[in-house]
């Protein structure tokens, strides 16, 4: 399950004398941001999971974005001015996420034989296949550690697939979890690409029927909805129309309604027949 650290001096901070909804914002962003330190989501997406108690104006959540990307001179980290959150296309970036991630936070002897390890393993992933003579012939040794392109193609995957996940509006759990089931479909490869669109698609579906007044249903939990394949469902049924008899052109009265879905059979359009 993917976590955050927080940093115990966060409190002796210049952001620790803003408003509450400020820190509430940042620690919203804090919770919610990837392995880059980037915050995929709409603005309306963020103020919702910061669940502001909003005041008689509403612009609580406004405010603190304002605050978070505005020059701090009070601020311990002269880099950026002090800023501590940039927009991104998509979302927003938080400016010292890599200080902060690669930041040790203990110097007991457990915790520098974990670095050790990691720092060996970060090595031998970059290191060549190793050659070694053996009965006069050359043989080559590969490392059965997850190659860095390996590493980087999982990191690329799992920002795309939190890209659509944060996109869906239905409740979800972990980003890891999800992702995992997800996996275990052996087609995943195909349907990333272009499962935020399927989303997408499904929202504009419901705005519409919602718009006629028509029978919505639930969104299922984003698990059910990798389970179900659900990117394969369609809320409205296609509009079929038979082709006109041999010769036949159609008119624009015709047209004009294909183009804006009122088009009806049964009905006479001679009388705007061109």
């Amino acid at each position: 399950m993917p976590f955050t650290k927080l940093d115990a001096g966060i409190t002796d901070s210049s952001l620790w004398a803003e408003p509450e909804y400020v820190r509430i914002v940042f620690i919203t962003i804090l919770a919610k941001k990837n392995h880059k330190g980037e915050i995929i989501t709409a603005y309306s997406g963020l103020r919702r999971e910061a669940n502001l108690t909003e005041d008689a104006d509403g612009n609580k959540f406004k405010k603190a974005i304002e605050c978070l990307e505005s020059p701090d001179l009070e601020s311990r980290t002269k880099g950026n001015e002090g800023r501590r959150i940039e927009k991104i296309d998509g979302g927003w970036k938080v400016i010292n996420h890599k200080k902060y991630r690669d930041f040790s936070y203990s110097s007991s002897p457990s915790a520098l034989k974990q670095k050790r390890y990691r720092d060996r393993n970060k090595k031998s992933n970059a290191l060549p296949p190793l050659l070694s003579l053996r009965n006069g012939s050359v043989s080559v040794s590969v490392s059965e550690s997850v190659s860095v392109s390996s590493e980087e193609e999982h990191e690329k995957e799992m920002s795309e697939f939190e890209t659509a996940r944060l996109t869906y509006p239905g409740q979800k759990r972990a980003t890891e979890t999800e992702f995992v089931l997800f996996k275990k479909n052996s087609k995943y490869k195909t349907i990333l690409p272009t499962l935020i669109n399927s989303i997408k698609r499904q929202m504009a579906e419901r705005k519409t029927l919602s718009a006629e007044k028509k029978f919505i249903p639930t969104w299922k939990s984003f698990e059910n909805y990798i389970l179900k394949e659900g990117w394969n469902e369609e809320f409205m049924a296609p509009l079929v129309v038979k082709p006109k008899q041999q010769g036949q052109i159609m008119s624009k009265a015709e047209l004009a309604a294909l183009a804006d879905g009122t088009y009806d059979e049964g009905k006479d359009y001679a009388k705007n027949k061109d």
